[in-house]
């Protein structure tokens, strides 16, 4: 059990074991919950980082919403994650560790707790999706992200991430993409050998295309600049945040679907979250907008509906 504690701390898991526990050890990990609702167009996003520095545990907490541009983030004391299973608190004094009353942030895999605005929405048939991440301190140079639900078809759905690792003289671009089918069956890409995906990123495209298996998956997705959120990563050494990504909580996206050569599903939606980070990218683009590049986070620069103004509980 020591060993295999030890093993997990390096941010690897067994075959076969399950990536939802906590990884004990390891400098920071990332909890993200997506709410979409299609019938009204609204997107709510809640982030808790689980950090670990010098001075203790710390966490990493954060809300936005579309279409009304409200963002919130904030770097409070305290973070605790499940051992056995999904389930992350952040923001809480030592002795609250466990409950979710007192916890600035509490997620797991049946409810969600954020207390950083002050409207409430109500969601009725909308769509939830969620993940986890975890690894040592330091970002790649260069990554990009993407989620999409709101397809006609409501099982539908799709996730990509990856990113440009560097190392010395060798830079290397990585990115798995997964989608689930209308009638179910899930969809795995992302090995370089046997099912390699490959990337080309712009300030407001996205372009995937996807082998292996038989299967063959093509992506594409746009979104404004002036619709991008800022938000934060953070540097658990430094106990803080910095601004590190930009992410659109809604973007326009097509996936087509094909086996040995046979259309299987082509998917749109205008519901899609699209992701480019960097921190340098985040810097600058807060530069672009005449704001001080050391902000953790911002709205879109773009004009706000007037008819969906506040923020969210």
């Amino acid at each position: 059990m020591k060993f295999l504690r030890r093993y997990r701390s390096t941010g690897a898991d067994p075959l076969f074991g399950d990536p939802r526990r906590a990884h004990h050890g390891v400098a920071m990990q990332g909890y993200f919950w997506r709410i979409t609702d299609p019938a009204t167009g609204r997107v709510v996003i809640a982030l808790c980082g689980a950090n670990k520095g010098p001075k203790g545990n710390w966490s990493t907490i954060g809300l936005a919403s579309w279409p009304n541009g409200f963002v919130r983030t904030k770097a409070l004391d305290g973070s605790w994650t499940d051992p056995d299973g999904l389930g992350v608190r952040g923001g809480f004094t030592t002795s609250a560790s466990t409950t979710t009353a007192s916890a600035a942030f509490a997620g797991d895999d049946s409810e969600l707790h954020v207390d950083l605005g002050g409207e409430t929405w109500e969601f009725d048939g909308a769509q939830v999706y969620s993940e986890k991440n975890w690894g040592r301190e330091g970002f790649p140079v260069s990554w990009w992200w993407g989620q999409a639900q709101g397809f006609a078809e409501p099982g539908a759905s799709l996730a990509f991430a990856g990113g440009l690792v560097t190392s010395g003289p060798l830079r290397v671009e990585v990115t798995a993409l997964v989608v689930m089918l209308p009638d179910g069956r899930v969809i795995r890409l992302g090995d370089p050998v046997v099912s390699p995906v490959t990337t080309t990123t712009a300030d407001e495209e996205w372009r995937l295309s996807g082998r292996g298996f038989g299967w063959r998956i093509e992506v594409e997705a746009s979104a404004p600049l002036d619709q991008a959120f800022v938000l934060p990563v953070p540097l658990p050494s430094e106990h803080r945040n910095t601004p590190g990504d930009l992410e659109h909580l809604v973007g326009d996206l097509e996936v087509t679907v094909s086996r040995f050569g046979k259309h299987v599903w082509t998917g749109t939606t205008s519901l899609a979250a699209l992701e480019h980070g960097g921190l340098d990218r985040a810097r600058a683009e807060l530069r672009r907008r005449g704001l001080d590049d050391t902000l953790t986070h911002a709205p879109p620069s773009m004009p706000i509906d007037p008819d969906n103004h506040g923020s969210i509980r």
